[in-house]
């Protein structure tokens, strides 16, 4: 298949919008079109601010009054739906809030058939929705390589889509052929949010609006081309619409997450199609209603002085016919949802377990303990085994109950990537029957969490810098990775845990190397790295109050050292202390997806790194995946089964 070309357009060709300095009009063609050359899907790509900024002016600027959030590599793709367009009802709306508030990139476009974009292949007979889930691969493949098409510019990480509508019907439709593809052993594409507004539930109902209507089930006025006119609707559209059954949802990965929202006035699609997606979702669902609200998330009501603190409680803005503008809710709800802070949670808790072993073990004495194995591979062939690996935080306090579970989890090895002076400070570590090695990833420097404050003081403004840090990790720590890497070539199915103080970035790095060497797609890589956001809470006291003894001594250096006075000048200007202590303890999730683009830029990927700096050989890394990676059960000899990537139930 012909490669797909994006295209920049002019600003005018979108005559009902006017694009913001941060946004572009492109054209994506469709290689797979009877008419390949055609003007393709016409959309916005909205970029965070922040990202059309040098890095340091950006740095500067995330401090700034109206703080806008350095940018992501996640992407949310935006649908419309029947009779829509890439502009109308919340999508401007959410695009702009994702980018200033998430530092999110999001693409919102036409389907075929619909506003800027190109024809149905089959125009007499409508939209279909086997089109639109075409139309919505193309995009994701499209975006994930942006870095390859100069009009997009870097490699994006499809993390959420929101449909309205239809477009619902179809990203549903398109997640489930995903989960089909994955199931049949296929490639195939993921995207853990699914966010869907007033879907149709139950299609069939529409087949009651063809009554007597012969060839066109009725005519639209919609925006087409640059104008708005009057659209005939053909018979055969609504009948391929309303044959979608959406009741194998159910059987969807269960780390796909949904959030659905519903105006409790919709005039198109009757309320109680929501507590369909509700009960077959169960807990991966969260349902939202906005009351006063109709299809399209606007009032009802013709609001007045008598009548606004009824119906526009939250005072939101009025539309030209003096209608509550709902979509002001709709945008706040979803940004909300997809914040870190939510997203993490959602994910600890699709992830808990391997099957019915937990990924969190509970040692007493010992935090931000958790199994890196049950992950399934990209080419999705392929598992990560579990119950071999894990990492941790300080192990330095662990009790003597907590001796006796590693014993008991098989761990025969510690990898302590602490420098000496920090495993000494804080008490070394000595477990009878299980080899301590400390091997660090700094030699005699401290580079514990409060360390790092001192070392790279401009990188507490911001976790956007991070990737610095773990650079250096990658140059300095060749002998600690190198140590563990060995460890697993030589000890298959031996357990082993690492660990540093927080467990967090020198332990994350490890992670990263470990997991790209199995396969393990990126997106995986690095919501496990974010799972230390939680597991790291129990010592976010003890590290906070070390960190500021430590900022305390700094600030006494200033009398006798200019530079440091400077630097630290430089970085109270731009982050409060707490603010900092925040940065210094984030385990962002766009902290290692960029951790892993520049891995892969500066050092040429995982194997090329394994043998030029590591020094393995291919021999090396073939053993470590053969004695890491099964197709069969996720522990070593035992009869289980994996959770990862794996659907409810089956779709074949």
């Amino acid at each position: 298949m012909a490669t797909p070309t994006v295209t920049l357009l002019p600003p005018e060709t979108c005559t009902n919008y006017a694009l913001l300095p941060n946004e572009k009009l492109l054209s994506v063609s469709i290689p797979t079109s009877a008419n390949p050359q055609g003007r393709g899907l016409v959309g916005i790509l909205t970029v965070p601010p922040a990202a059309l900024l040098d890095e340091t002016t950006m740095l500067s600027a995330t401090a700034s009054a109206d703080h806008p959030h350095p940018p992501t590599h996640r992407l949310a793709i935006v649908l419309h739906g029947k009779g829509g367009h890439k502009n109308y009802c919340y999508q401007a709306l959410v695009a702009e809030a994702l980018a200033t508030k998430l530092g999110m990139y999001s693409f919102r476009f036409d389907f075929r058939g619909c506003g800027d974009s190109q024809e149905n292949e089959q125009p007499e007979k409508g939209r279909k929705v086997l089109e639109d889930i075409e139309d919505i691969e193309l995009v994701y493949d499209v975006f994930k390589r942006g870095g390859d098409y100069a009009e997009i510019g870097t490699n994006l990480v499809p993390n959420s889509i929101i449909g309205h509508s239809r477009g619902s019907v179809s990203m549903f439709q398109w997640a489930l052929k995903q989960q089909t593809r994955l199931e049949m052993g296929q490639s195939f594409q993921f995207v853990p949010n699914l966010i869907n507004c007033s879907a149709r539930y139950m299609a069939k109902r529409l087949l009651r609006d063809l009554e007597g209507k012969g060839a066109f089930a009725s005519v639209l006025n919609q925006y087409r081309l640059g104008e708005y006119r009057d659209i005939k609707i053909p018979a055969e559209e609504v009948i391929d619409l309303a044959s979608q059954d959406l009741s194998k949802v159910k059987l969807l990965d269960h780390e796909i997450q949904v959030l659905s929202i519903y105006g409790m006035d919709d005039h198109i699609v009757p309320l109680s199609d929501s507590t369909y997606f509700a009960n077959l979702l169960g807990s991966r669902h969260q349902l939202t209603f906005i009351p006063h609200a109709d299809h399209n998330f606007y009032g009802i009501q013709t609001i007045d002085d008598d009548n606004a603190d009824e119906f526009n409680p939250e005072g939101y803005p009025l539309n030209k016919k003096r209608k509550v503008n709902w979509n002001y809710k709709v945008t706040e709800t979803i940004v909300d949802w997809l914040h870190t802070s939510n997203d993490v949670q959602r994910y600890k808790r699709a992830t808990q377990e391997v099957y019915y072993y937990p990924r969190w073990r509970d040692i007493e004495g010992i935090s931000n303990f958790r199994d890196i194995g049950g992950w399934r591979t990209e080419d999705n062939k392929h598992y990560v085994k579990a119950g071999i690996i894990f990492r941790c935080a300080n192990p330095s306090n662990v009790t003597e109950f907590g001796k006796t579970q590693l014993k008991t989890l098989g761990v025969t090895q510690f990898f302590d990537f602490r420098s000496l002076p920090e495993f000494t400070k804080a008490g070394g570590l000595s477990i009878t029957g299980i080899d301590v090695n400390n091997v660090p990833v700094f030699s005699d420097v401290d580079v514990s969490p409060q360390a790092i404050a001192q070392r790279y003081k401009n990188l507490l403004a911001s976790w956007y810098t991070y990737k610095y840090v773990y650079e250096d990790m990658l140059n300095h720590g060749v002998n600690a990775y190198k140590s563990v890497l060995l460890f697993l070539r030589d000890n298959p199915s031996t357990g082993v845990v690492y660990n540093c103080t927080a467990g967090k970035d020198r332990t994350g790095v490890m992670t990263m190397l470990i997991l790209l060497l199995l396969g393990v797609d990126h997106h995986t890589i690095a919501k496990e790295y974010e799972l230390t956001t939680i597991g790291l809470v129990p010592d976010h006291a003890r590290i906070k109050e070390d960190f500021y003894i430590q900022m305390t001594k700094l600030q006494k250096r200033l009398e006798y050292d200019p530079d440091v006075a400077a630097a630290h000048k430089q970085l109270n200007a731009n982050a409060s202390m707490e603010e900092m202590f925040e940065n210094l303890i984030s385990s962002r999730y766009e902290s290692m997806i960029s951790t892993i683009e520049l891995f892969n830029h500066k050092f040429g990927g995982i194997e090329q790194y394994c043998k030029s700096k590591l020094g393995l050989t291919q021999e090396d890394i073939d053993t470590i995946r053969r004695n890491l990676l099964t197709k069969s059960s996720p522990y070593p000899d035992q009869n289980s089964t994996w959770k990862h990537r794996q659907s409810m139930g089956s779709l074949l």
